[in-house]
């Protein structure tokens, strides 16, 4: 079997609901898995996830705005 690019970087839908599910029997916390599910299906980075707010989630139409600062760490946020 030739193995792509694609294959080694990204993991199937089957293969990532595995992985959060066992993570999640060994959750001490249930926002855990919450953190880790954001991360697995939008790709989100770690610095943008602790940015989330709930003004963030738009539930109805099934996304999630991210919030960065862009190369710096000045206050300013860009959304």
């Amino acid at each position: 079997m030739e193995w792509t690019v694609r294959d080694c970087l990204y993991r199937a839908p089957n293969e990532i609901d595995a992985l959060l599910a066992r993570g999640k029997q060994r959750d001490k916390h249930e926002v855990s898995y919450v953190l880790h599910a954001i991360h697995a299906y939008t790709g989100r980075r770690r610095g943008e996830i602790r940015r989330l707010r709930w003004a963030d989630l738009e539930l109805g139409q099934g996304g999630i705005w991210a919030r960065s600062l862009k190369q710096s760490r000045q206050s300013a946020e860009t959304k």
